[in-house]
């Protein structure tokens, strides 16, 4: 889309970073990315990915109220676990 790197910049991020070095991160270390560059691929990327709960409606294996239903009941399930962590410390 964009087309920050080339096929051989790629080439050599891949081949030369470490075991634990993010791609764009190392892409940023090496000079081949700017930090906007880099923030500009990672909130393309998150705002390609579509929430799970899109998911689930999409294949019909929940409808829209069911969703909301168990995002209700999963938010008061927090609360409480909170609250006993809270009162425990």
């Amino acid at each position: 889309m964009w087309r920050y790197l080339t096929e051989e910049e790629i080439r050599d991020i891949l081949s030369s970073r470490s075991a634990t070095e993010l791609i764009g991160e190392a892409a940023l270390n090496r000079g081949y990315l700017t930090r906007f560059q880099l923030q500009a691929v990672i909130g393309f990327q998150k705002w390609l990915q579509r929430p799970i709960g899109e998911y689930f409606i999409h294949e019909g294996i929940l409808e829209a109220d069911d969703l909301d239903i168990l995002a209700r009941l999963l938010a008061k399930h927090n609360r409480e676990v909170e609250r006993d962590l809270g009162a425990r410390g």
